[in-house]
């Protein structure tokens, strides 16, 4: 097994209270059927999903082992890109076009998921010593040319 593989667990939404409220504040059952697993970039893996009963969205539950990043990602098309924390601590920091960028910690007491718009660019850091976890939701569902990836820096999203 490479350093991304890992045996497919299924997602447990009992375990993800706050991900399971997100969706029905938008009406999407938390009922889903595992797609696929793969492998980002080092430390980094992704499990997508889609929803039985919606074909709006689709979601992906990434892990990040301790230490790592995801790629930076330039989001390119969408009408939503929602980041949520599951598990872990880590930041996921977002910049705007205009430059601005703005660290969202987590745990957080208040930890609500974060939307990025088209044009932002986005990466998730796990902390050292602990592996982090987040959801993905995307609407429509992620299609290859959704991201931009732009490579995976040492600090920040620059």
């Amino acid at each position: 097994m490479t350093d991304n593989a890992r045996p497919h667990q299924p997602i447990d939404m009992n375990r993800h209270a706050s991900l399971r409220e997100f969706l029905a504040a938008r009406g999407v059952s938390p009922e889903v059927e595992y797609v696929e697993t793969t492998p980002v970039t080092d430390g980094v893996t992704c499990d997508v999903y889609r929803f039985r009963d919606s074909e709006a969205y689709d979601l992906a539950i990434v892990e990040v082992r301790a230490g790592k990043r995801t790629p930076l990602q330039r989001v390119l098309t969408g009408t939503e890109t929602i980041e949520g924390h599951l598990a872990g601590r880590g930041t996921l920091t977002v910049r705007a076009p205009n430059g601005r960028e703005t660290a969202y910690r987590f745990p957080a007491e208040r930890a609500t998921p974060v939307a990025v718009a088209v044009g932002e660019i986005m990466q998730w850091h796990a902390d050292s010593g602990e592996t982090l976890m987040f959801f993905e939701l995307c609407a429509p569902p992620y299609t290859d040319g959704r991201f931009e990836d732009l490579g995976v820096s040492a600090g920040g999203t620059g």
